[in-house]
């Protein structure tokens, strides 16, 4: 990693169809069920969604489901998967140019790419209906930027040190000024970080942390602090997407509250580090803890005096270590996927260079080690990837009754849970609304004095219509409460019958709208379910 090379046309062919076979298998592997705020995002882009504490996600969503809307049955669901598809493609090919221009060989150009789209974070954000795929590929343009100006800046200084030593040696000790290169490299632009960052924290506010890095690349230029271009226009297009954050996120209070509970996280690190290993280290197949190894180590042996490169991909590789350690948020790696570009830029050179150390005429195998090494990595981080993918679309708990549930109620049903868990997996796995009606421990109060509220919810979640059912574990809870309730149920509903599989029992008729037995507000929601 000591030269600026220009991307050839073979690179960018390369790049381009790299992206473009990541981007339909991404759309061949969409997932089947849903996954965090998946079910939400959807219902929010079916009903036109501007606003939201990620600026960039909604437009940008409700834009991918115009374009499929032709050929998807619900463009709210295919938009969301559409874009997170094409991100993983664009950071998959940006990723092949991005090594390409630090001057690495083909051999490990490819396998870094391929290290990248095996990731299970990556590969799991790209195919489910979430917000943390688009910032996947906003990542990778940024390293590609840091990349870009870190090399280029450091390739400058090394050859106006060796230039100005040349120069000193042949005058007799004399320094000669007409040795330093007089077309310098044009200085960074403070108006593209800028840009960046807004893409970063608009795809997802964990972004946040890129900002004094994105900064520290800006001011430098040939290894020395300078001015950067464009700060005036940097700082209007900053302004302007501050006043647009806060007058499309009401005023832009969700967002700080999310700001407001990480920093708090931070700050008193109560969490152990399971959250670490599950989320900062797994999702990533372990290679952002090889990357912050690597980086440490180098630091130390190089006394502090870092690439600009990697002293950018160990900073931010810090800088969300303690939030991976205190925030109790199970994403599936979501809220660092930014970091994949930046652990594999510092794993991949790391072996390129290492491989051109150990190269010799007596043994050239040797250098094929780290290469090997990273081949291996990609094999594993596939079988991971399969993993993750299958536990969560076809081996979860619940799946014995879930998926014939569905398939008896159609999509406009819905069900009557015992417990919340079992609500959160009608929720996830399938398009049925769901209604717990325990929350766990004694029941100390009378069906009289609970019953508007009780079927109050049933109204509200059998208002569409559809067919119902009702879970063998509410039927067989001995609460009073539960066998007064499904006794209610019985009389409007008709007498339960079984279904295509153990575990629920089905109404024998679809509702037809009943009256409702509470006073409603006009604002209820068939996400009956609190969300993270």
């Amino acid at each position: 990693m000591d030269r600026d090379r220009r991307p050839s046309r073979t690179d960018l062919l390369a790049a381009g169809g790299l992206g473009l076979v990541a981007t339909c298998v991404a759309l061949l592997l969409r997932q089947s069920s849903y996954f965090g705020d998946g079910r939400d995002i959807a219902t929010l882009v079916e009903n036109g969604q501007v606003g939201y504490h990620h600026l960039l996600y909604f437009p940008l969503a409700r834009a991918a489901a115009f374009v499929v809307s032709p050929f998807a049955e619900r463009p709210s669901e295919a938009g969301p998967l559409f874009l997170a598809a094409v991100a993983y493609g664009v950071a998959v090919g940006t990723t092949w140019l991005t090594l390409a221009r630090v001057g690495l060989p083909r051999p490990f150009v490819a396998v870094g790419t391929a290290l990248l789209a095996t990731l299970p974070v990556a590969v799991f954000h790209a195919t489910c209906i979430e917000v943390h795929g688009l910032q996947l590929a906003v990542a990778a343009l940024a390293v590609h930027w840091i990349g870009r100006y870190g090399v280029r800046h450091e390739s400058a200084t090394c050859r106006a040190k060796s230039l100005r030593s040349a120069a000193t040696s042949a005058a007799g000790g004399t320094f000669v000024p007409d040795a330093v290169p007089t077309n310098p490299p044009r200085a960074p632009s403070a108006l593209t970080a800028a840009l960046l960052w807004i893409g970063l924290t608009g795809a997802h506010l964990s972004g946040g942390p890129w900002a004094p890095v994105l900064a520290v690349v800006a001011c430098r230029s040939e290894g020395r602090w300078a001015r950067p271009r464009h700060v005036v226009p940097a700082v209007f297009v900053l302004a302007a997407a501050a006043w647009a954050w806060f007058e499309t996120n009401g005023r832009g209070s969700t967002g700080q509250g999310f700001v407001r509970a990480a920093s708090e996280s931070v700050l008193h690190l109560t969490a152990d580090g399971s959250y670490f290993v599950s989320q900062y280290l797994w999702p990533f197949g372990a290679v952002t803890g090889l990357a912050l190894a690597i980086g440490l180590v180098r630091l130390v042996r190089l006394r502090g005096r870092l690439p600009l490169v990697e002293a950018a991909c160990l900073a931010l590789l810090v800088l969300f270590a303690p939030f991976a350690w205190s925030l109790h948020l199970d994403e599936q790696g979501g809220y660092f996927i930014a970091l994949a570009p930046v652990a594999v830029l510092l794993v991949t050179t790391t072996a390129a260079r290492v491989s051109a150390a150990v190269a010799s005429d007596s043994n050239p195998r040797a250098a094929l080690a780290p290469r090997s090494f990273l081949w291996l990595l990609v094999a594993l981080q596939l079988a991971w990837s399969r993993d993750r993918l299958v536990d969560w679309n076809e081996r979860f708990a619940g799946h014995e009754w879930v998926v014939p549930l569905a398939a008896d109620l159609g999509e406009d049903g819905w069900v009557l849970t015992r417990t919340y868990p079992e609500a959160r997996t009608v929720f996830y796995h399938s398009r049925l609304d769901a209604m717990p009606f325990d929350q766990g421990g004694p029941i100390r109060v009378s069906w009289e004095d609970v019953r508007p509220f009780a079927m109050g919810l049933v109204d509200q979640v059998s208002a569409g219509g559809g067919r119902g059912a009702i879970l063998d574990s509410l039927l067989e809870s001995g609460q009073p409460v539960h066998q007064a309730l499904v006794a209610e149920l019985t009389e409007r509903f008709g007498e339960p019958v079984p279904g295509r599989a153990r575990g629920y029992l089905l109404f024998p008729a679809p509702s037809g709208g009943p009256e409702p037995s509470a006073p409603s507000t006009g604002n209820e929601s068939t996400n009956t379910l609190p969300r993270d």
